[in-house]
């Protein structure tokens, strides 16, 4: 709020000097014009307007939404058929054909060289029924003595088979022997057979079959033929 005072009279100075009896007129101007009385009011309607313009482009959008969404056209992706997976795969083969016949040869010979060193060293343990007493000739052992062989088999029998949990059960040794003696024969006849695969395909050398071991196959059947009967016939006496 700014106020005027008006008078008719100045002094030389610029001073206002009003002579006794004169009236004086003083004019009070408003000038605020409710500025800021009236600025709540306007901010409410502004923020209303805005709500309701909001609420509007939400209708709009819910309503054209399907339409905008049809409007868009998505490529739809084509899935490989046979005849691409055929392609790919004949590239392949035609493209590495070398690299793929090599790695297959090479497996090919790394499981045939496994299987004869492994035949190689079951032939050659030691702890095999088959190589029990190798030092002495089939024909020497069948010369001993039944009965003075047979004692050292059962001693042996006893030794490798006796264990805490069959203490004193003779049943159960005597068929742990018969299983090893079994599974024996049969591994045996397995590894004649590769021998003679390998043999016939003229690769024996080629994978570093021990010959000698091999060839011996059929003297070591014959030892394991011959205990398995030596313990049946000591069977045959025994009283369980």
């Amino acid at each position: 709020m700014a106020c005027f005072i008006s008078a008719s009279v100045w002094s030389s100075e610029g001073t206002l000097h009003i002579p006794p009896g004169c009236p004086v007129t003083i004019a009070i101007h408003n000038n605020n014009n409710n500025t800021l009385t009236n600025k709540p009011y306007q901010h409410a309607a502004q923020a209303q307007e805005v709500a309701q313009k909001a609420q509007q482009i939400t209708k709009n959008l819910h309503k054209n939404l399907p339409t905008l969404l049809s409007s868009i056209s998505m490529p739809t992706p084509s899935l490989p058929t046979l005849t691409d997976y055929h392609e790919q795969t004949k590239h392949m083969l035609q493209r590495y054909k070398w690299w793929l016949l090599g790695g297959l040869c090479a497996s090919i010979y790394g499981t045939l060289l496994y299987i004869s060193v492994k035949g190689n060293y079951y032939l050659a343990h030691q702890n095999k029924w088959a190589n029990w007493r190798a030092h002495v000739p089939l024909a020497e052992l069948v010369g001993i003595p039944q009965e003075e062989l047979t004692h050292h088999l059962i001693l042996e029998i006893n030794r490798q088979y006796t264990v805490s949990d069959n203490l004193g059960d003779k049943q159960a040794i005597a068929l742990d022997f018969l299983q090893t003696i079994k599974q024996e024969e049969k591994n045996l006849k397995w590894y004649e057979w590769w021998h003679w695969l390998l043999s016939t395909l003229r690769i024996s050398r080629l994978c570093c079959i021990n010959q000698g071991a091999y060839q011996d196959i059929t003297n070591k059947y014959a030892r394991l033929n011959y205990l398995n009967n030596l313990f049946h016939s000591w069977l045959l006496h025994q009283q369980f």
